[in-house]
């Protein structure tokens, strides 16, 4: 029992230790504490990051929410290069090609869901440091619960 025991856990360490290794390293987190609804009170938070031109960056949203019915949500973002050009996006977590530790469940018209998803990779094109600002929007604050709504970047 023992020797299992610990066989289970050195399987643990190394599948978490190999996590990184497949998905990246974490350089940065955007957490929103509290979600706009339809563009209104916006909650900004932004990050910084130096790249090298031609280095990449994995953008990862990471999410935990509970909704009823059909509530839409997506993070507002916009990239301030070196050079002072910006760049704007809307990322939908839905919309990911990549997905870690989903857990989804629907009840009577109640979701919980939770999971990491690569949303897409942004190549620099200049040395120098990056600005990322987002904010996270819903269609019915009213209905949706939000417990994370984190944008991940990972190199």
């Amino acid at each position: 029992m023992k020797a299992f025991t610990f066989m289970m856990l050195m399987t643990s360490v190394v599948l978490l230790s190999g996590c990184s290794a497949l998905i990246g390293e974490e350089v940065g987190r955007l957490s929103v504490e509290k979600p706009a609804v339809d563009d209104n009170q916006l909650n900004e938070v932004s990050t910084t990051i130096d790249l090298t031109k031609g280095e990449s960056v994995a953008i990862w949203t990471d999410m935990d929410l509970e909704y009823e019915g059909n509530v839409r949500y997506v993070f507002r973002s916009s990239l301030i290069t070196p050079s002072q050009d910006t760049l704007f996006t809307e990322i939908d977590p839905e919309d990911r090609s990549i997905t870690i530790g989903e857990m989804s469940t629907t009840w009577m018209g109640e979701t919980s869901t939770s999971y990491e998803g690569k949303a897409f990779d942004y190549t620099a094109e200049e040395d120098g440091t990056h600005t990322i600002t987002a904010y996270f929007v819903v269609s019915d604050a009213e209905r949706i619960a939000v417990n994370k709504a984190d944008l991940v970047l990972r190199k």
